[in-house]
């Protein structure tokens, strides 16, 4: 509203049209309203204004004997110096007037106010009145108070946490950094002054090692433009000036909108783990070189049993190198095990490598191998698991050996066994024909004496025809029992070295004993029995596996026979394992005083011993697909072999033992 020409310096002077016109003013205006004189009084406060309050125009406008406006009541004691100087200021300059305060409403409380006013001037620019408004602006201020409280609140609680945390506003610039960052970097972030570049720039030149500082940069400001988290490990510059590996991670914080109101980082110090890493990594370097320079073939897998390394020897043996199958899409264990195993042993190496690695237990298997000039050669293949402090495992490592000789070897043995057994029965022929005729020129002199018998009944007068029919009877009778010699001599030069048919090993345990119990007792041992109920069938050669069985007894009550007589017993135990049927055959004799050299051919501890007997059992066994072991126990020393369940296999000179 404009009045030009007039000016009035007191609230009498104010004609009454003019003054009701500013009031209507005044109650237009969308705040709490108010009109001032150009001299600093006050005409009129808003309805609005007096309602908030509580205090009339008539009083609020008033003042006292020192000089104070009235509404002085409705603000604190500071808050009126501050707003009567504003105002005063205002008014003596002439420039507008925009302060914030705060006043008691007519309930006691105080609320927020933003008071503005300008002054209105006349034609001639010189102020007539000054119109003002006041608006509620207390939920916005409370708000921001909370707001800053719970800032204050969490910065503390920042500081307080001991690990390295930071803050950044939405567009990324840090704006806090707790005391324990402050202390790891000796970086405040008050201390990041300069004007030439940005608080988060000036943050990474200061603390980021050089060589990481563009990476940390780039991973920064991506994860600030995308929203998306950030981790990286990059080296952090310490207060004692050196510089240490660093885990970063920052994660956005979003309002109920989505949008982020803040980044919130923590800088984990990995300094001595890194450290350790790159230390255990010189020492596998290390350790890698010395096993390249062993002379065996060594190989590495993972604690799940993937294949990660093979020595020098290994690759340049069998000319396959870790590259030849790391592109396969199939499993790397089984990849390995087909480009260098024999297609008829690849089977039950895996199945028996792939036991060890869920079991955990060591490994030993005998399998054909292809050697880089194409040559299969018989190993021995061995593993052992490396495990951490805590048991877990870490590493497996493995060792072949090439024991191709030694297994032909074993193999020209058993042929070689098997033509001496049957030259010993050719040697026996004389001896075997003299009893032979023994036993068959008494039933043939028994028929020629019943045929003459029978002629001179039939050539008596009259003939003894009952007489006669007794002779032929018995002739009868006495070519029966040679035609029965002659049967039992021609089977037993009849063959059967690998006729197999299944079997109870408890019962062919039981006969045995019976077999041998009388020369078992003449040598005052006694038989204990440990048989495990129920056990699975085997499909054997039963003469062949009763041979071993006699053998081991044998030597068993051999061995005792310096023992005390009250202490002479063999222990005989089976039982069911993952391998197939076990046998153990314990005595109480002095022990094997070489375990190893039992099974070789030829060594025996015997004074009057041929050192075949272990060494047969051994291959039998193995031609069974089982295998033959002995120890030392804390009263004498135990025998064990296996035998696999099932059905019959081509028989082989294959040792598997996990």
């Amino acid at each position: 509203m404009v009045l030009p020409g007039i000016q009035v310096e007191k609230i009498a002077d104010i004609p009454s049209d003019l003054k009701g016109r500013l009031i209507d003013l005044a109650e237009a205006l969308p705040g709490l309203g108010w009109i001032g004189l150009p001299n600093g009084e006050f005409l009129y406060h808003s309805k609005a204004l007096v309602a908030l309050t509580g205090m009339p125009t008539e009083e609020q406008v008033q003042r006292d004997e020192n000089g104070d406006f009235n509404w002085k009541a409705t603000v604190e004691t500071e808050e009126y110096e501050r707003l009567s100087s504003a105002w005063f200021t205002a008014v003596e300059t002439e420039r507008d007037l925009e302060v914030t305060h705060r006043i008691r409403a007519i309930d006691g409380s105080f609320r927020w106010l933003r008071s503005q006013a300008r002054p209105q001037r006349d034609e001639a620019g010189k102020v007539i009145y000054w119109l003002g408004i006041s608006i509620d602006i207390h939920d916005a201020m409370t708000a921001m108070e909370q707001s800053q409280a719970n800032e204050s609140r969490l910065e503390k609680l920042i500081d307080a946490v001991p690990s390295a945390l930071w803050a950044a506003a939405a567009n990324g610039e840090p704006t806090h950094i707790n005391r324990a960052l402050s202390e790891q970097t000796g970086i405040r972030i008050d201390e990041l002054t300069s004007k030439d570049s940005s608080v988060l720039a000036q943050a990474i030149a200061k603390a980021i090692h050089p060589d990481d500082a563009a990476n940390v940069d780039a991973a920064l400001q991506y994860s600030f433009l995308t929203g998306t988290p950030f981790k990286l490990k990059y080296r952090q510059l310490r207060a004692d000036g050196r510089y240490g590996w660093i885990s970063g991670q920052a994660n956005a914080l979003r309002d109920a909108d989505g949008d982020i109101v803040q980044w919130y980082g923590v800088c984990q110090d990995i300094d001595e783990e890194v450290l350790a890493q790159e230390a255990l990594r010189e020492r596998e370097a290390r350790v890698r070189l010395a096993v390249d320079a062993l002379p065996g073939l060594v190989w590495m897998c993972s604690p799940l049993g993937e294949p990660t390394y093979y020595n020098r020897r290994l690759e340049e043996w069998s000319g396959i190198a870790p590259r030849d199958f790391l592109s396969s899409r199939k499993a790397l264990l089984s990849t390995a095990i087909q480009l260098i195993i024999h297609p008829d042993d690849q089977a039950a190496v895996e199945k028996s490598m792939r036991a060890s690695f869920a079991s955990g237990e060591a490994w030993l298997m005998r399998f054909r191998q292809r050697r880089a000039d194409g040559v299969w050669r018989w190993m021995e293949g061995r593993m052992e698991a490396l495990r951490a402090k805590n048991g877990e495992i870490t590493q497996w490592y493995g060792l072949e050996l090439d024991i191709d000789q030694e297994v032909r070897g074993q193999e020209s043995l058993r042929l070689a066994q098997e033509k001496l057994s049957r030259a010993a029965q050719y040697a026996a022929m004389a001896e075997l024909s003299a009893s032979i005729a023994h036993e068959v020129s008494q039933p043939l002199a028994s028929l020629v004496a019943s045929a003459s018998a029978g002629q001179r009944w039939l050539e008596m007068s009259p003939p003894n025809i009952e007489r006669a029919r007794m002779s032929a009877d018995s002739a009868l009778r006495d070519a029966t029992i040679a035609s029965d010699v002659v049967k039992r001599v021609r089977a037993l030069f009849q063959n059967r070295i690998y006729e197999r048919h299944p079997d109870d090993l408890n019962k062919i345990i039981v006969a045995v004993c019976g077999i041998l119990s009388e020369e078992l007792s003449a040598a005052g041992v006694s038989v204990i029995y440990d048989l495990f109920p129920d056990l699975p069938v085997v499909v054997i050669d039963a003469v062949h596996i009763q041979q071993v069985l006699v053998n081991l007894f044998r030597n068993a009550s051999e061995a005792m026979s310096e023992t005390a007589a009250h202490s002479k017993t063999i222990t005989v135990r089976t039982r069911s394992t993952s391998d197939g049927i076990a046998v153990e055959i314990e005595d109480a004799g002095p022990g094997i005083s070489d375990v190893e050299r039992i099974f070789n051919p030829f060594f025996t501890t015997k004074a009057d011993g041929m050192g075949m007997g272990l060494s047969i059992c051994r291959s039998v066994l193995y031609s069974h697909n089982g295998r033959l072991w002995a120890e030392n126990t804390v009263g004498g020393a135990k025998v064990s072999f296996t035998l696999p369940v099932g059905e019959p296999d081509e028989p082989r000179l294959t040792e598997s033992r996990s």
